[in-house]
């Protein structure tokens, strides 16, 4: 039997830096932050690339899929134009709308993997959004998007 994937809306690669914090529903901080790279996004949710998802005895992943009084907030950010380092925290700038408000994703994990490599260990989660970004924050997120993208184009 053939199965194909089908999903709710279009998904983009993004390779954009994120902050992620786990919050109550009040926002009040309860863990984190941790940080990482959203690979690819679309309206409904979005794929972390993460190298850490412990802090303390808190699991970014299970702890808030076993408490549903918590959620994720994703801080996206892109390189500052003419960083010459784009992993340097430095060299990040938040992702902002017109009005100049922080585009924050709020989020619910639904599935993580592990990728053993040598000496390095990393994850990968898949998050469903709360609010799904409206069309103004998405074409900022694409455009960030866009910019990164050219952005490793241009690497040697």
């Amino acid at each position: 039997m053939l199965f194909t994937e089908s999903r709710r809306s279009k998904r983009y690669i993004a390779l954009l830096p994120v902050t992620v914090d786990a919050v109550d529903l009040k926002g009040k901080h309860v863990a984190g932050p941790w940080s990482g790279r959203i690979i690819d996004l679309s309206r409904h949710g979005a794929s972390l690339f993460l190298t850490r998802v412990m802090d303390g005895t808190y699991h970014i992943c299970f702890s808030v899929q076993e408490n549903r009084e918590h959620l994720l907030e994703i801080a996206v950010s892109q390189s500052s134009p003419g960083a010459s380092d784009t992993n340097s925290v430095s060299s990040l700038k938040p992702i902002v709308t017109e009005n100049g408000k922080e585009i924050i994703l709020k989020a619910r994990p639904v599935w993580m993997n592990s990728y053993d490599h040598e000496d390095l260990v990393a994850f990968k989660m898949g998050v469903e959004f709360i609010d799904q970004p409206d069309r103004k924050d998405m074409a900022e997120l694409k455009k960030a998007m866009k910019n990164q993208m050219a952005y490793f184009a241009q690497e040697p």
